[in-house]
């Protein structure tokens, strides 16, 4: 499988699934993460399923470095978080918490030396940087029911074999 816009979104997704322990799954901090661009734009929260991650990769930017044998290239992945709760504070906490664990899992995965390895297959290619670079929480109240959404981005910085 070639190491492209969708491959690089994957790879971010499944690392984020595979924190078990704290971020994902049904009793955990956040319960759906998903590629999927058509909800993307038109995020959904609901109370079965009220803390929900969407991640859209842009295409990529290639970086010029003067090697004559291998590319760098930039992709950027945009996030939405979103969140549902009666209550203000928990929401908003939640939320926060969400966001900064996913900084916490690039932090460690990059610098742990493992450099989302186990989460690709392409041999051609190495991630040399992941760099978690903003986010901004914003909080609103609806029909008795306060939603939060968190929007930020992340760089993925890779190097390709020519």
């Amino acid at each position: 499988m070639s190491f492209n816009r969708d491959s690089v979104g994957t790879m971010l997704i499944n690392m984020l699934k595979a924190d078990v322990g704290a971020l994902y799954g049904s009793d955990k901090l956040v319960q759906i993460i998903t590629d999927d661009w058509s909800v993307f734009e038109n995020a959904k929260t609901d109370i079965n399923n009220p803390y929900k991650m969407y991640v859209k990769v842009s295409p990529k930017s290639k970086i010029v470095t003067g090697r004559f044998q291998n590319s760098d290239e930039s992709y950027i992945a945009d996030y939405r978080i979103e969140g549902i709760n009666t209550k203000p504070d928990t929401t908003a906490g939640t939320i926060a918490d969400i966001d900064e664990r996913v900084s916490e899992l690039i932090d460690s995965q990059f610098y742990g030396g493992d450099m989302f390895t186990d989460y690709y297959s392409d041999s051609k290619v190495t991630v040399f940087d992941v760099v978690f670079d903003n986010s901004d929480l914003t909080v609103e109240a609806k029909n008795n029911k306060v939603i939060a959404e968190c929007e930020g981005a992340i760089t993925i910085l890779i190097n390709r074999e020519a």
